[in-house]
């Protein structure tokens, strides 16, 4: 049974294995072994006990009141049999692996022989947080449930080419198994498979370092940051990326150094950095303009674009996604068309053209539907189902993040998953469905959490307080938003921590303690000017405009109502421009200037119901009838 849960290859890791458990039999050993599944965990567990004669099982209840598995182990004194532990999914694993790597001399000093079996999250974390167990142990192995990946498998032809081809081949020589194994792992990568990919990238890993080969060793230590970059684990990726680029630089490999300098500006930007992300962006620029890799300019181009539009600059940021359009349109480089397409989508999407948005986000799903670019197919069924959810559509919204969901869950993107459980959970929010939308927000925190996505963490937390804010429950949204504040100020996430402050700002408003909302307002106004984002900025006033206007002060509220109506005019979010000109027109309404809020509301209503801005059509309708 556990043969048909892995791939051929994977058949010829498990008798590695089984070779290993023999040839230990006469020394200590800890061998360590990450599944998927708890199916897989499971058939392991059958295959360990029907093939080794001399194996005890320790039960996890017997190690739950220490939570230290060799200090229970070496109390029984016995050299002569494996001890088997099954961690999968138990709690207090962080505990555990503190514990195993402070103990982890007394293995090889008292000669025990353990086998320990992880979940692939807790692996991973084994790996973070108790190096010295990997660095004088090679006995590790990672194992993947194929079950749901062999149709996957069969109907790509490149992938279960590369497959047949490395089973195939005998005696090979390290070099050309390296290949083999780089082309699979690529293959599967192509296809959005990240624990597959993963598992054949640590393989090649292994035999580059042994054989010193430099430039091998760096192009798959690159490629497996991507995989955790892809699986949401950024400090885990930037490590990865990090060696890549000494290693580039070791050996004089510029495009290496280019992708490298791309990559790790991708992670600090994921962290808020904009500045230090735009500072790697440009120098692999210049380096991939230099050598003549168009490639890699187009990609550059489009993550410099990426950091103008945080930053509110859209037709900047429209620059450069059409010339990194352009130059993979050129290059018959389809995954970057599909790439930039959605970006372009994104930016006619924040001016308010839902329609010319979703026009460019279909055709960018239909090109990662085509090439089989699962995680982009990912990706653009979230854009589309963002432009039914800012028409009001939820019901059709719901359908596409439901498919995105399914897709991040079978390719392992966890951080995909986190993304989109917020965003079903905003459905259920705007459907009144709070209780619904909580229980969403906070299986998404759980996972944003588990994999260290810190700026994941904090949304999802800013998510829970509005669910409290609207259950009238100030005091537990305040709690929830101060807790995303301070990891936002931890991890420096400017554009977050001006959202934090002004999400308090709303709270202490509802409060009526108008002046410490006034503060929060004012302090987030300052960072969003700092950094440059508009979008930010022009809320900001906005809010600051509707603390004057409460107060009575309405020559100032018009004051910050008008500015942030130029803005959102100059960057082209049509939603915003709306939202500015029902503010104006509600000042002219209390000045009793009738006319000239007329005036106002007619502008802003034919924005909204131009744009399918149905709350806001509401609100305004009621405001004419007001008059």
């Amino acid at each position: 049974m556990l043969k048909a849960l892995l791939t051929s290859t994977e058949h010829l890791k498990l008798q590695n294995l089984q070779k290993t458990i023999e040839l230990l039999q006469e020394s200590s050993a800890l061998l360590l072994i990450a599944v998927d599944t708890k199916n897989l965990s499971k058939q392991f567990e059958v295959y360990f006990f029907s093939s080794i004669d001399n194996l005890q099982k320790i039960r996890r209840e017997d190690i739950e009141h220490e939570y230290n598995i060799i200090k229970f182990i070496a109390k029984k004194q016995d050299k002569k049999n494996y001890f088997y532990v099954n961690l999968f999914e138990v709690e207090n694993i962080t505990k555990i692996i503190k514990l195993l790597n402070y103990h982890r001399d007394s293995i090889f000093e008292n000669e025990m022989k353990i086998i320990l079996l992880f979940d692939s999250k807790s692996f991973e974390l084994l790996k973070q947080n108790a190096y010295d167990i990997f660095s004088r142990n090679n006995f590790s192995y990672q194992f993947t449930d194929h079950s749901y990946t062999k149709t996957i498998i069969k109907e790509n032809n490149k992938l279960s080419t590369a497959i047949e081809r490395y089973k195939s081949q005998a005696n090979l020589s390290p070099k050309l198994e390296i290949e083999l194994l780089f082309t699979i792992a690529s293959e599967a990568y192509a296809i959005s498979d990240l624990e597959l990919a993963l598992d054949y990238y640590e393989k090649a890993k292994f035999l580059a370092k042994e054989h010193d080969f430099l430039f091998e060793y760096s192009a798959i230590v690159g490629n497996i940051g991507l995989i955790y970059m892809g699986k949401g684990n950024n400090d885990l990726a930037l490590k990865y990326y990090k060696k890549a680029l000494e290693i580039d630089r070791e050996i004089g490999y510029s495009q290496g150094v280019a992708s490298n300098l791309g990559n790790i500006g991708i992670i600090y930007q994921s962290k808020g950095d904009n500045d230090l992300a735009l500072k790697y962006y440009k120098e692999a620029l210049e380096i991939d303009k230099k050598i003549g890799y168009s490639q890699g300019v187009a990609s550059n181009l489009g993550n410099i674009g990426i950091i103008y539009q945080s930053k509110g600059d859209n037709d900047l940021a429209l620059k450069y996604y059409k010339e990194a359009l352009e130059i993979d349109r050129k290059i018959g480089y389809n995954q970057g068309v599909a790439i930039h397409l959605g970006n372009i989508g994104m930016i006619y999407q924040s001016k308010g053209d839902n329609d010319l948005a979703l026009k460019y986000y279909k055709e960018a799903l239909e090109i990662a539907r085509e090439i089989g670019y699962n995680q982009g197919v990912a990706i653009h069924l979230v854009n589309i189902g963002n432009i039914y959810q800012s028409k009001g559509d939820n019901d059709l919204a719901l359908k596409y993040y439901q498919e995105a969901l399914e897709i991040d869950r079978e390719i392992g993107s966890t951080q995909g998953v986190a993304i989109l459980l917020g965003n079903i959970g905003n459905i259920y929010q705007s459907k009144g469905d709070n209780d619904l939308a909580l229980k969403y927000y906070k299986e998404a925190l759980e996972i944003a959490r588990e994999i260290r996505y810190n700026q994941g963490v904090a949304i999802h937390l800013g998510n829970i307080g509005n669910i409290y804010q609207s259950k009238d429950d100030n005091d537990s949204a305040l709690k929830y938003y101060k807790e995303a504040l301070k990891i936002d100020r931890e991890i420096g996430y400017s554009q977050g921590i001006a959202s934090d402050l002004g999400n308090i700002g709303n709270i202490y408003r509802s409060k009526g303690d108008n002046d410490s909302a006034l503060k929060y307002y004012k302090e987030a106004l300052k960072i969003d000017r700092e950094i440059g984002y508009s979008q930010g900025l022009a809320s900001d006033l906005g809010n600051i405009g509707n603390i004057y206007r409460s107060k009575g002060n309405n020559d100032s509220a018009l004051k910050y109502y008008q500015e942030a109506l130029d803005i959102h005019r100059e960057i082209g979010y049509i939603q915003g421009v709306a939202t500015q000109l029902r503010n104006i027109g509600n000042i002219y309404g209390d000045k009793g200037e009738k006319s000239t809020a007329k005036k106002y509301y007619l502008e802003a209503l034919a924005i909204a119901k131009e744009i399918g801005y149905k709350d806001a059509v509401e609100m305004i309708e009621k405001n004419l009838h007001s008059l």
